[in-house]
């Protein structure tokens, strides 16, 4: 029986792992969005030709999630190239880039902080604006 639809209390469990503000937030994100879609989800498998398979497929598909997240999480620390790239994917970042300029002194090459050692070729329009003078204090 029901007894109200509101939540008076709930616990939030610790993974035990230590994750940045950002990262907690985008994951706070996707449950919001996975909770949102859990009943009309859960009305599509329980009407489909073998709804215990497809239940169990989807616990083991969670299931494989989960381990690769926390295999993410102990992977990326807080100062790992894969964190980094995620802070940069919210705007801009801070960073460092290597510059290597041909024979006529214009940019090349470009190395940026994620990967060092692959040369990036500089887009033309950072070349024309480094020409311009664009890039002078």
């Amino acid at each position: 029986m029901e007894i109200d639809r509101y939540c008076i209390q709930w616990e939030e469990e610790h993974t035990h792992l230590f994750v940045s503000p950002e990262i907690n937030n985008a994951r706070l994100v996707i449950v919001r969005l996975q909770t949102g879609s859990v009943f009309r989800n859960l009305y599509k498998t329980l009407n489909q030709k073998n709804p215990i398979g497809s239940v169990t497929n989807i616990l083991n598909k969670q299931q494989a999630a989960e381990a690769d997240m926390n295999t993410l999480l102990r992977m990326n620390t807080c100062n790992s190239h894969g964190l980094m790239r995620f802070h940069g994917f919210g705007g801009r970042s801070t960073g460092t880039v290597r510059i290597t300029f041909n024979n006529n002194g214009f940019p090349d090459c470009l190395y940026f902080i994620d990967f060092q050692t692959t040369c990036r070729t500089a887009d033309r329009r950072i070349v024309t604006e480094y020409a311009n003078r664009s890039y002078e204090k």
